[in-house]
């Protein structure tokens, strides 16, 4: 389980640390975001398409929310 402070919701993204991806199916909880109190998934190969940026401190995936699925 990946915990995520909060999406970067000016570009309505999730930055996730390169060094926490793991194969297969990624799921991910964000931690200070009231809205989005789930468990959302999302595939490794759907991860290592995206962008890579520094948050200022590491190395991370950009990607996009609408590619997180709610997992019930």
């Amino acid at each position: 389980m990946i915990e995520i402070w909060q999406p970067r919701w000016k570009d309505r993204t999730v930055l996730i640390a390169c060094s926490k991806v793991r194969e297969g199916i990624n799921l991910i909880r964000f931690t200070k975001t009231p809205s989005m109190t789930g468990v959302y998934q999302v595939d490794s190969d759907v991860i290592k398409q995206c962008e890579v940026q520094s948050n200022g401190k590491i190395k991370c995936f950009v990607v996009p929310l609408y590619e997180l699925v709610e997992v019930d």
